[in-house]
């Protein structure tokens, strides 16, 4: 199993450059993201949401930023990032999922591949926070026990993380927002409409997964 996450500090130059800008060590790619960000800005427009604002947190390199952009050119876009070296080279907010408290929520909050990082309590009120966040649609994905163990390529996945599984994340999304599918998430009581067939059902119940 992987190890459990080290202090804030360890998100330097280093840290990203194996697993974002090295070929041979990144876990993605540009490209991929540029998908990612097609895929959430699909879901925001096939739903009518009037995006003026996104955030995304934990951003890394920002490498959805421009997509997102080009997608809704007159959003306003918050990188939020723990990291006070991509803080200091790209300008972007340092902050935590579980306790920034910006003025006003967003419309588009984005948060990939953050909340394997933090420890249990930190990332229960992450979640939570979540909920103040996004006051329209949400993108989440966090490494989980599931992808460790059947899906995930060991060689490249940073190991020094909280592993958790899915089913402890759906459950606190839960209580806010509904699961649409494809790590996007709808938040309770938001302009966007979803058919009965578009809410996501869990089909799979394995032992040993609990929340």
């Amino acid at each position: 199993m992987p190890k459990k996450t080290a202090p804030a500090e360890q998100f330097g130059e280093a840290f990203f450059r194996r697993f974002y800008l090295n070929p041979k060590t990144r876990v993605v790619t540009s490209k991929e993201m540029i998908r990612r960000a097609d895929l959430i800005a699909a879901f925001a427009n096939h739903g009518e949401l009037q995006v003026r604002s996104i955030l995304d947190v934990g951003c890394g390199l920002g490498l959805m930023r421009d997509q997102l952009l080009r997608h809704f050119p007159r959003a306003k876009y918050t990188g939020l990032e723990v990291s006070q070296y991509l803080c200091d080279k790209h300008g972007w907010i340092q902050g935590s999922a579980a306790t920034f408290e910006p003025s006003r929520p967003f419309d588009l909050v984005v948060c990939y591949d953050v909340f394997q990082y933090l420890p249990v309590r930190p990332a229960a009120a992450g979640l939570r926070n979540l909920a103040r966040l996004c006051q329209g649609v949400l993108h989440f994905g966090a490494l989980t026990r599931e992808d460790w163990e059947l899906y995930c390529d060991k060689r490249r996945t940073d190991r020094n993380v909280h592993i958790r599984p899915a089913e402890w994340y759906r459950k606190r999304l839960a209580r806010s927002f509904i699961n649409a599918g494809s790590g996007m998430f709808v938040r309770r009581g938001a302009p966007v409409h979803l058919w009965e067939l578009d809410q996501v059902e869990v089909l799979r119940s394995r032992r040993g997964y609990s929340a």
